[in-house]
């Protein structure tokens, strides 16, 4: 079903910036081939780039909400708690599905948009700053006694938070560097697949 919605929209986007004269749609799509023939060298050097400096706020949202999580099975182990499971939802989905989220909403900022050094960058920046906007609101919402509370509790648990930041970093960055993958191969590969 999602697949379908996604594809009719592709097809929407590409119908409606076809620049064929006839009026249906067959064929590839002419914004997509475009872009992609913009697409030289630098902008491959650009978008690699910017890729793995995009994967850096998309590992520390994962490790905070490892060490969050981590925090929360101290604090509630061994007891029935309904908001606590719900809360380790929301966790396990901001560390396993928000990522590749993401990965996809800078794909389709990227290709919706004209190829350029400068949408390029802001594309990837728009992303970066909305997955940093919780951390920056904390800041300002919250002050440094907030903190040293957070702090506190963090370092309550077994190992404390440089324990959980250590077992965690591995697979951050995996994940990090899966996305980033992801997103170089799609765009890549993205006009064989809207033929």
């Amino acid at each position: 079903k999602f697949g379908e919605k996604y594809e009719c929209l592709i097809y929407n986007h590409c119908g409606l910036s076809d620049m064929d004269p006839a009026p249906d749609f067959k064929g590839h799509c002419d914004f997509l081939f475009l872009n992609r023939e913009k697409m030289d060298g630098p902008m491959w050097t650009l978008i690699i780039l910017l890729s793995l400096i995009w994967i850096l706020p998309i590992c520390q949202d994962v490790e905070e909400a490892s060490i969050e999580e981590i925090v929360l099975d101290h604090h509630v182990k061994d007891s029935l708690n309904i908001p606590a499971a719900i809360i380790r939802i929301a966790l396990r989905i901001r560390k396993f599905l928000t990522p590749f989220y993401a990965t996809s909403c800078t794909i389709v900022l990227l290709l919706t948009d004209s190829i350029s050094s400068k949408t390029i960058i802001l594309n990837f920046l728009t992303v970066g700053v909305i997955f940093e906007a919780d951390n920056f609101l904390a800041e300002l919402f919250f002050s440094s006694r907030h903190n040293e509370i957070t702090d506190w509790v963090v370092m309550g648990v077994d190992g404390g938070a440089s324990g959980a930041a250590r077992a965690s970093f591995f697979w951050t960055r995996v994940m990090g560097l899966l996305c980033a993958g992801i997103l170089v191969i799609v765009m890549f590969f993205i006009d064989e697949r809207v033929k």
